[in-house]
This record gives C-alpha cells, structure tokens and sequence, in this order.
C-alpha cells in the first residue's frame, strides 16, 4: 500500500510549558510582572491556557496584560467573558470581576510572534485603595508551541 504523510518534526506542537505559581502575588496599582509567570518563546503560534484562582476582599477588579520583549504578530484571549485582542486587557471591552470570596478566572487563547522574545503575564489592581488583590498558589498557565 501507499507509504502515510510524514509526521511533524522539530519542535513543532512539541513545545509546552507549564507554570503553576507556587506564592501569593498581590498586585499593586500599577502593572508589575508576576514573579513565577515568565517564558522565553522562539517565532510561532503558540495556544494559550490559564486557570487564575484570585481573590479581593472589596470585590474590585483585576487587570492583566501580556508583556512581550519580541514583536507580537497578532494575539486573541478571553477571559472573564470578554475578548481582547491586545496584550492590554484594558484596551477590551471589560476588567476581570474578582469576587471577595475568590475563584476561577480561566484564560483561553493564542499568541503568534514574529521573533524570540520573553513573554511575561502583569497584573494591576484596578482600585487599590479599597483592597488588595490576590493571586494564589496553584494558579497555572500553559503555552504549547502549534507550529
């Protein structure tokens, strides 16, 4: 019979990182990088998943922004029912709601980047006057080169 299509090779959909934070970050009112969420990238198309486990006791807002130190080619993430298509989620449509009790903040996208960089997550609390923010250990993001 015929011979089967060749598999990928390389590193193609064979790059993944995982990062679960293992302290409590608490944001600030300026954005500042989270200290465990960091990851050196090469040119490509890489899938973007994240479970956030954050908390305020005065119920206000959290914002993230990625920060990259390559070229972004183009970048497409929801989070908190909202969809942003910047690094900067304040250029979208909404914050993200962080309860007083805490919960999930679950993030799904993809980043494409023209040349290797580092990709880091910032976060800013949006009011912080009235509270402080916290990100929790066991909060986890995940990226998976696609191409």
């Amino acid at each position: 019979g015929a011979t089967g299509a060749t598999g990928p090779s390389g590193s193609t959909g064979a790059i993944g990182d995982l990062i679960i934070t293992t302290s409590t970050y608490m944001p600030n009112a300026t954005y500042s990088n989270h200290p465990d969420i960091s990851f050196s990238l090469t040119a490509g198309i890489y899938k973007i998943d994240a479970l956030f486990d954050a908390a305020d006791p005065s119920n206000e807002d959290l914002d993230l922004r990625f920060s990259y130190t390559g070229t972004v080619t183009s970048i497409n993430y929801v989070i908190d029912n909202a969809v942003y298509n910047t690094l900067d989620s304040d250029f979208g449509s909404s914050d993200i709601a962080v309860s007083t009790s805490g919960g999930a903040e679950v993030l799904l996208g993809y980043i494409v980047v023209a040349n290797a960089g580092t990709l880091t997550l910032q976060f800013k609390n949006d009011n912080f006057i009235s509270g402080v923010t916290s990100i929790r250990p066991g909060s986890a993001i995940s990226l998976i080169k696609l191409n």
